[in-house]
């Protein structure tokens, strides 16, 4: 028997050794996770830039959030960019919202993810009192996080604006007004997609198309995978959508 005992003693693993194997499995995990953490922060990171037009766009903005406007309006615009694009490549768009009289602000996302920034808009009408009324839109995944705001925060609310989007969370019982503008050829946020998913909002949901137009075509960043080709081009798409936009508004106001 005490043979038996020395033989297990010989075999058993030193405690140093074992915390050395340990040390070795949690580095190994760290390692891996922090290798997963770099790779997407790369991949979120590396997505569509704002196209020179866009960068002299956002030259005749001001200040982060990017703002446009004379800051003295009192109906205001807070528009979420999508997935993966810049901030700035929504600001040809911004700035034909604004020039409707619109003070209009694009804030910009933690790792161009609106996911990561959904109640960014709670700050943005914080700092602007002026502003007596605040519409919230979004852009692909800006809109659906946009939706989760709207969800919660409906009485800080004039109105929820999908810009080739559709909704995250359910607002079929609320009562906030919604517009939702989609493009005829938007490979991303199809018609069809935009539709399967009308009973998550109100049955008084305003829906507009814009003829021609596709999804990256409501920024200013090129083309993007999966999309279709847009018949027209993105300076008269945003056009379009601005002024969609602005008569929506202006029907809500006389409501």
């Amino acid at each position: 028997m005490e043979e038996n005992r020395s033989f297990l003693k010989r075999k058993a693993v030193p405690v140093t050794r074992r915390k050395k194997i340990l040390l070795y499995i949690v580095l190994a995990v760290f390692i891996t996770a922090g290798a997963g953490a770099a790779g997407f922060v790369i991949w979120a990171l590396n997505g569509y830039s704002a196209a020179p037009e866009a960068q002299d766009c956002a030259g005749q903005g001001s200040g982060e959030p990017l703002s446009f406007g004379s800051g003295t309006e009192t109906a205001g615009l807070i528009f979420y960019p999508g997935a993966r694009v810049e901030q700035e490549a929504y600001s040809c768009l911004a700035e034909k919202i604004a020039d409707k009289g619109y003070f209009t602000v694009v804030p910009d996302m933690p790792l161009n993810l609106a996911i990561f920034g959904r109640n960014k808009a709670e700050d943005i009408m914080a700092a602007n009192p002026q502003v007596d009324e605040w519409y919230l839109a979004g852009h692909s995944l800006g809109g659906a996080m946009a939706s989760f705001f709207a969800a919660r925060s409906t009485e800080d609310l004039a109105g929820l604006i999908f810009v080739g989007s559709y909704p995250g969370a359910d607002l079929s019982d609320s009562d906030l007004p919604v517009l939702s503008v989609y493009g005829e050829r938007d490979g991303l946020s199809t018609p069809e997609d935009i539709f399967d998913r009308a009973d998550m909002l109100p049955e008084e949901t305003v829906y507009m198309e814009i003829e021609g137009a596709n999804h990256a075509g409501f920024g200013t960043y090129g083309a993007q995978s999966g999309d279709l080709e847009s018949l027209i081009g993105p300076d008269e798409q945003q056009a379009k959508t601005a002024e969609a936009i602005h008569s929506w508004i202006l029907d809500q106001q006389r409501e």
